[in-house]
């Protein structure tokens, strides 16, 4: 829960970036003042498209959101490897956490060595972005 208070975590502990089936969760936190915290902007502005990036600092890895909705609690097969694929899952709790949970599916389109990626995409993962408006 610590983790998912301060960023992310993953599903399972054995999960490499850019393989299989990478499941993270993280809290979706309600109000204004949250839209841009945590996962909560897939709950606000997810869309199936959309680019999801992620990094370990020596490759990014680039997805395209092909999935988005609200799953049941216990659909847990979402997080689970899907043979051939390598996707990101994102989950996070929906508005009243009763409903279910938003889920956001990405497959991965391309990893490139960090000092490849723009600099645009590096500023997202380096800046502080605690006071993003």
């Amino acid at each position: 829960d610590l983790n998912l208070s301060l960023g992310a975590g993953t599903m399972f502990p054995d999960q490499t970036m850019g393989e299989g089936n990478y499941a993270l969760a993280s809290h979706f936190i309600q109000g204004d003042s949250g839209r841009d915290v945590l996962f909560s902007p897939i709950y606000y502005k997810g869309a199936v498209g959309q680019k999801i990036y992620l990094t370990d600092m020596n490759h990014v890895y680039e997805y395209r959101a092909v999935d988005f909705k609200v799953i049941k609690p216990t659909d847990v097969d979402w997080v689970y490897p899907v043979a051939g694929k390598k996707l990101v899952t994102l989950i996070t709790c929906d508005y009243t956490a009763e409903r279910g949970r938003v889920m956001m599916r990405g497959e991965l389109e391309r990893t490139t060595a960090w000092d490849k990626t723009p600099k645009s995409i590096q500023t997202a993962f380096t800046a502080d972005n605690r006071w993003i408006k």
